[in-house]
């Protein structure tokens, strides 16, 4: 009963309690609430408030007048009527009043009238609802209501506290007014911020503002479209500006660490704002020991009076609260500072790798990992390192606090925390080259794996299917044993750097007990929550060493990077340059007006505008020159034509026009500025082909209105585009798909490109080998309307350099030089000859057959995304894909690991019961409890490395292996049907990502599922054992909990997925953007590639920082349910104080302190392994849906067959799909060892006869024999491998060795292969220079294609003599290299061990057939000639001899 009468002299005291016989002295004396729960906030409002004001005076006006503002003002004025009221009525010596009350009221009145004005400025002029009046009024609220209870508690008059109280419902109302959003009063474009941008503080400090994706992620699935856009700060390219200026102003010669050093200066301002509630953090963290000491003395003194309980409670309420948004404020403010981090860093490392000459880098592709995965590491670096200093404090905290409850034992935690990292140290001295080894065996299996899928249908032709499979499973099974044992030394460093938390209170608890010193509860369990507090963060402190130290290396990769000049390669010469020329259409008469140089000395057309003399050039800084005094004269206007043998150095050559090779000596000089280029491989960039061809990929689409119809459909026609477009249903508005256009035959790639050059008007052009691809008429065609006398380049007096190992058109050319042994020599034209049976339709028959394969490749797109979709719709714990997962682990390891985790948990938690008892006891039986003690740590250390092992050694490697076997044996299995119409890099997903995620996330999810799930139960239970009414709560935890991840998974699920989507195109733009960065950097596309990767990179910025968000939103749910089960303890125990058991409360409010981390991990674990088991219902769906080409029914051949050679083909009609047929009733006899030549116009079917004989195609009628076998009763894959194929395009593994390359079944020894590559002639002076036959086959080895083609006849020369097979399909191998090469290859096919083969040979030069004892001439999958070649390049009327005499040769 609280006493009557108070005096006033009592509350006029500053106290700041009164005294025992007040209020029963739980509560503050009047003038202490008046004066610091009244005064000090107003008066720093009033002092704040000005500011604000003048900030927001220079604003625009951003809200349109409505209703809830005059709703404010009206409550405002109300306020400020109350405000006057009180003063009054102090004045009049109201009671209860001291002697500030009437200061007070007025500096209260001031407020209010203060808070008219601020709101009206608020609310007219900002988006979002004012953090100032907010936090003014959330204060304040809080303090007027400890006063509200001393004004009617002093029982001393009804006026004021009546007026106080109605002042208390104002600020209510004024607050929840104040909180309310003001989107949909906005104007302009500030319609269009996002919704955090436009909350309140309230609403931010809770993440009400994520309530709509939850709920939009719980009813549907999410598009990229559904998130909210970038907060204006997070944008990445005003972070990126910041971050560029502290660069440019970064010390010279740099620092080591240069660049996360100058990225911090430039975002110190973000950087900041994590300090305080940081600091907030570890004052609510270290309250909670304070928290518990109180509550077990309340307990334990029956004397305390009641109040003091509830005061407990009011302080349980106040510390979990703080906490909970703390650590929101803390994370999300850490959040957004790593996503400005993660946006200025890739635009900087972006912008940087657009501007390096091209060829400075010798792999440029690998840039990409420091956009990814260096970026990502040094995040997470920073992360740790901003969590050093806040962590040295509460180390230093925890030991002051430990110190003064145990003495000099509060060392011990500390000497095992130092142990622990020591031995952590020493073994992650090996972790580095573990890991590393592990990552490159992975980098060698997927670059096979990428090798293989890129040529799938080659693979199945040459018979290498079986082989594939077991040199990939092989490398598999070596990567899953590199794997175990890196892991071997993760499991140790996790035991031991999990031994503070099992050992640091068995020891400490020891050693103070063996001083002989007396254990009570109170003061042991006081000290368990902070040696608890004090383990985490010195571990974690001490950890950060070396974890910071592993991440240097990508410090000073991305650093390395940016230091690279972005200047010109030419160190010893003279570059001169002039103004840009273009070339404009007249509007009057629609002819071409060539614009004269603006430099005098260009205006005779005869005046060079390339000049070298006696210049030596190499491709890369650290290459050999190959090309030595090098003199050259080009005059404006000229077409010269460079030809030369294979890897003589033309492309070289082109490259130092363009200033991106190293010319040293001599002089150089270049009078035309951005030239126009077209590389040897052709690359077009993601959009549609009228984009690419006007040079406006980059910017966006592109509208009839944007480009020069007229110039447009010139060079269509000039470039024989028109016939392919009208083949496309959408026309030029045809998607490409990425850089290497793979919905197009390489023909239409190559002419897009040389659009593109034509278009872009410029008057230099350089052309490398455009017209490698095409077939005879086209090149024809597009020559003559090129360079012929009324040729479009001609007009327009275009200065034109081009490559070509093509002699028919050298007439066209001003002038040929030659490359050859490094030197260039000057060579005569020949004279120009016009084939008048070249046909404009040519050029379409190219697209027939690639259309074709172009509208199956459109199917991929679909399964791709269908896979994506098939993830978000899979049910939560599907108990087929858990069953299917299962099966692979194997019951017996999947009890060992539950056994393991078992043992951890129950020792951890049982520890804390049994130091209760011993605590009890007073610390008596000292040899009993601390052996059992120990027993139990140890007991928790084995259970944590056990479970550990089991997961990652003894089930994740056998799982991964057998797993991959799976899917690569479905992929060898697959039909050719099938592998035609699905995309390769959603395959290779299935090697690369699936398999990562079955390897690393999907294990590292279920161990943290279960564990957490097994230690969450336990401490729930040992919650519950604070009150024996407690556990009255467990069913609705568990109903939170279910509830709470049963929405929190869905949305998180698909924005993990949309994520890894939006970081697709991203990538690739990169990627793209590297392969052609001499094309980008040749047209100036700079600026709009850079403005592309804005708006892409913000794009993932958006997922990212997204997901952060909502990682952040279930922290702070389960802080608030953690904070509910705190409040439920403390306030059972006060109300039922004397059936709560002092000890078992101090266990359960220990347990409090991890429950939050066990459940948020369970969460988070169970969310990566629903995300992970993704993976594995894509291979047991892919293993199920597949079709197979291996069937039952089906004869083993002879192991002798084919021993003769002959070929019978009766009457067969086959088939690519029902819509695609490719022959018909094609009949052919080819006796043993004689040579049949098969030629005819693109898509006649030449391939689809040697497709039909692979098994390739469906053969829908009559039947192949070989040896009088009938192909239809074997097994495809039998048929291959006793036929040696030599495809097209050469199939070259790249990162794999020579030597793998020329014998992928390893059979053969070196002598033996090193023979085979000397006989083709690329051993000496090629491969053996360049490391002989453990070289790795890379970008950078230069391989030409003839080099290519080359080894290719190795290989075939090794397998025909392992097999000794007698038939050899020849698929146009001579059709992209020269004439040289060409007749290289030909001599080598006319001598053993091909001599003595039946050869079917594929060719579109057809003067390489005549020595053929037969030739057959398809037209539209039909015969339409055959006989022998002298018989038929005699008849007149012959197709045959029409395509031969149309070959200049």
């Amino acid at each position: 009963m609280i006493p009557l009468g108070c005096p006033l002299e009592a509350d006029n005291s500053f106290g700041p309690v009164t005294n025992p016989g007040c209020r029963d002295g739980f509560d503050f004396t009047l003038l202490f609430e008046q004066a610091i729960f009244g005064l000090v906030p107003a008066v720093a409002f009033l002092i704040i408030s000005p500011v604000r004001l003048h900030i927001l005076a220079k604003c625009d006006v951003r809200i349109q007048f409505n209703k809830l503002r005059s709703a404010k003002l009206i409550t405002i004025v109300v306020f400020a009527a109350i405000q006057l009221a009180l003063l009054i009525s102090w004045a009049q010596n109201a009671k209860p009043f001291t002697y500030i009350s009437v200061a007070s009221g007025a500096i209260n009145l001031a407020v209010a009238l203060e808070i008219l004005v601020i709101s009206w400025m608020e609310d007219e002029r900002s988006v979002r609802p004012s953090s100032l009046l907010a936090i003014y009024l959330v204060l304040t609220l809080l303090f007027d209501i400890v006063q509200t209870r001393t004004l009617w508690l002093s029982r001393t008059g009804s006026l004021i506290p009546s007026l106080f109280t109605a002042s208390v419902a104002a600020k209510v109302t004024m607050l929840l007014l104040e909180s309310l959003g003001k989107q949909k009063y906005l104007t302009g474009t500030y319609r269009d911020l996002p919704p955090e941008s436009t909350s309140g503080i309230l609403n931010r400090s809770f993440l009400w503002w994520l309530n709509r994706l939850f709920h939009a992620g719980f009813r549907s699935l999410l598009t990229v479209g559904d998130l909210d856009v970038l907060d204006k700060p997070l944008e990445s390219a005003g972070a990126a500006e910041k971050a560029r200026q502290a660069w440019i102003q970064r010390q010279h010669p740099a620092r080591r660490f240069e660049f996360p050093v100058q990225m911090c200066r430039a975002l110190r301002a973000s950087l900041a704002l994590v300090v305080f509630p940081r600091l907030c953090l570890i004052g609510f963290t270290f309250a909670q020991p304070f928290l518990i000491t109180s509550m077990l003395n309340w307990l334990d003194d029956p004397s305390t009076a009641l109040n003091d309980g509830y005061g407990l409670i009011g302080a349980t309420i106040l510390i979990y609260l703080g906490m909970a948004l703390s650590t929101l404020s803390y994370n999300h403010m850490l959040n957004r500072f790593t996503t400005i981090f993660r946006g200025a860093a890739s635009s900087m490392i972006y912008d940087h790798a657009l501007r390096i000459p091209d060829g400075a880098l010798e792999d440029r592709s690998a840039t990409i990992t420091l956009m990814t995965t260096d970026i990502d590491r040094i995040i997470d670096c920073l992360v740790t390192l901003n969590e050093c200093w806040a962590r040295t404090i509460e180390v230093a905290i925890g030991i002051s606090l430990l110190a003064l409850r145990m003495g000099w034992v509060c060392l011990m935690p500390l000497i095992i925390v130092i142990l622990s990292s020591l031995g952590s140290t020493y073994i992650s001295k090996n972790i580095g080259g573990q890991q590393k080894n592990w990552v490159d065996a992975v980098q060698q299996r997927i670059a096979i794996t990428r090798s293989m899928l890129a040529d799938i249908q080659t693979v199945k032709r040459m018979g290498l299917s079986k082989t594939f499979l077991h040199i990939i499973q092989n490398k598999r099974v070596q990567e899953t044993h590199q794997m175990a044992k890196y892991r071997w030394s993760i499991v140790w460093q996790n035991m031991i750097q999990n031994l503070p938390w099992a050992l640091a209170p068995a020891l400490t608890f020891t050693v103070y007990a063996a001083q002989g010193k007396e254990l009570d509860v109170s003061k042991t369990l006081s000290s368990l929550s902070i040696i608890t507090l004090l383990t985490s963060p010195a571990s974690k402190l001490l950890s950060a060493v070396p974890s910071t130290a592993a991440a240097t290396g990508c410090f000073d990769r991305i650093q390395s990077f940016l230091m690279v000049p972005t200047g010109q390669h030419h160190p010893d010469t003279t570059s001169i340059t002039t103004e840009e020329t273009h070339i404009h259409m007249s509007d009057s008469s629609g002819e071409l007006q060539p614009i004269s140089f603006l430099s005098s000395g260009t205006a005779d057309p005869t005046f060079p505008v390339i000049s070298m003399e006696r210049v030596n050039i190499r491709p890369v800084p650290s290459a050999k020159i190959v090309l030595r005094d090098i003199s050259i004269q080009v005059p404006a206007g000229n077409l010269v034509i460079i030809r030369g043998p294979v890897g003589s150095g033309k492309t070289t050559l082109l490259r130092a026009i363009l200033s991106q090779a190293v010319c040293e000596k001599g002089v150089t000089t270049v009078k035309i500025k951005n030239p126009t280029l077209c590389a040897q491989i052709p690359w077009i960039p993601r959009g549609t082909i009228r984009e690419a061809i006007c040079g406006v990929t980059a910017t966006g689409s592109v509208t009839t209105h944007g480009i020069d119809c007229e110039w447009y459909a010139d060079v269509l026609h000039t470039c024989a585009l028109l016939p392919d477009l009208e083949l496309f249903p959408e026309g030029d508005a045809t998607q490409i798909g990425n850089g290497s256009g793979n919905k197009f035959s390489g023909g239409q790639m190559h002419r897009i490109a040389l659009a593109r050059a034509v278009y872009a008007r410029r008057k230099l052009l350089l052309l490398d080998d455009v017209l490698s691809a095409l077939d005879r008429k086209t090149k024809a065609i597009i020559m003559e309307r090129l360079f012929g006398g009324d040729g479009l380049l001609r007009r327009t007096m275009s200065t034109v350099v081009m490559v070509t190992h093509e002699i028919d058109y050298l007439s066209y050319a001003d002038q040929v030089l030659a490359l050859s042994d490094g030197n260039l020599r000057r060579e005569e034209a020949r004279e120009r000859t016009v084939y008048q049976a070249l046909l404009p339709d040519a050029a379409a028959d190219e697209g027939l057959e690639e259309s074709t394969k172009s509208m199956m490749k459109e199917k991929a797109a679909e399964i791709s995304k269908a896979n994506d979709i098939n993830d978000l719709r899979r049910a939560t714990g599907d108990s087929a894909v858990y069953r299917y997962y299962l099966r692979y682990i194997g019951w017996t390891k999947a009890m060992i690991f539950v056994s393991f985790v078992t043992i951890n948990v129950f020792a951890s938690t049982y520890g804390k019961i049994w130091l209760e008892r011993w605590a009890n006891r007073g610390g008596g039986q000292k040899p009993l409890y601390v052996t059992i003690y120990f027993l139990l740590a140890i007991c928790n250390t084995i259970g944590n490395g056990g479970y550990v092992w089991a997961i990652l050694i003894l089930i994740s490697p056998a799982t991964a292996r057998r797993l991959h076997y799976v899917v690569l044996r479905t992929v060898i299995r697959a039909t050719p049907q099938f592998l035609s119409t699905v995309d390769n890099g959603s395959i290779l997903n299935r090697f690369s990502q699936d398999m990562t995620l079955v390897e690393s996330q999907l294990p590292i999810g279920v161990l943290i599922t279960v564990s957490n799930l097994f230690s969450s139960i336990a401490s729930a239970a040992l919650i519950a054992t604070g009150s024996e009414y407690m556990a009255i709560s467990l069913p609705f935890l568990i109903f939170a909990v279910f509830l709470l991840q049963h929405v929190y998974l869905k949305t998180s699920r698909q924005l993990r997925l949309l994520d890894l989507e939006s970081r697709s195109p991203l990538y690739s733009h990169f990627l793209d953007t590297v392969e052609g960065l001499a094309t980008i950097q040749a047209f100036g596309w700079e600026e709009d590639f850079q403005n592309k990767n804005s708006r892409l990179l913000d794009v993932t910025q958006r997922t990212y920082y997204m997901l952060n968000c909502i990682q952040r939103w279930l922290n702070l749910v389960l802080d608030l349910i953690v904070a509910a089960e705190a409040i439920i303890v403390v306030s059972l125990a006060v109300f039922l104080r004397q059936k709560t058991s002092v000890g078992l409360l101090g266990v359960s409010l220990n347990s409090i302190l991890s429950f939050n981390g066990s459940l948020s991990s369970l969460i988070s674990g169970w969310t990566q392994l629903e995300i992970s088991l993704g993976s594995i219902s894509r291979v047991k769906d892919f293993e199920m849906e597949v079709p197979s080409e291996v069937t039952s029914g089906k004869t083993e051949p002879p192991s002798d067959w084919p021993d003769r050679g002959a070929i019978h083909v009766s009457e067969v009609s086959a088939q690519y799909h029902p819509k695609a047929i490719a022959l018909k009733s094609v009949s052919l006899v080819a006796s043993p060892g004689q040579k049949i030549g098969i030629c005819g116009r693109t898509g006649s079917g030449k391939s689809s006869l040697l497709s039909a004989i692979l098994g390739i195609l469906t053969i829908t009628n009559g039947s192949i024999l070989i040896d009088n076998v009938d192909l239809a009763t074997l097994q495809p894959e039998r048929v291959r491998e006793r036929i040696v194929t030599i495809p097209q395009d050469p199939f070259i593994m790249v990162g794999c060795t020579v030597r793998l390359n020329t014998d992928p079944t390893g059979k053969f020894p070196d002598a033996d292969i090193i023979a085979a590559l000397d006989r083709v002639g690329i051993w000496k002076g090629v491969l053996d220079d360049r490391g002989g036959l453990e070289a790795e086959i890379t970008n950078t080895l230069s391989l030409s294609r003839g080099q290519q083609q080359l080894l290719e006849l190795a290989r075939a020369i090794l397998k025909i003599q392992a097999s000794n097979a007698k038939i050899l399909l020849i698929d146009e191998a001579t059709s992209g290299v020269d004439m040289e090469t060409d007749a290289h290859v030909q001599a080598l096919l006319r001598r053993e061990p091909f001599h003595s083969c039946t050869a079917l040979t594929v060719a579109h030069r057809v003067h390489t057939l005549m020595d053929h004892d037969l030739v057959l001439v398809l037209d539209q999958g039909k015969v339409i000639e055959m006989d022998g070649p002298g018989k038929l390049a005699g008849r007149k009327d012959s197709i045959f001899s029409s395509l031969l005499n149309s070959q200049a040769y």
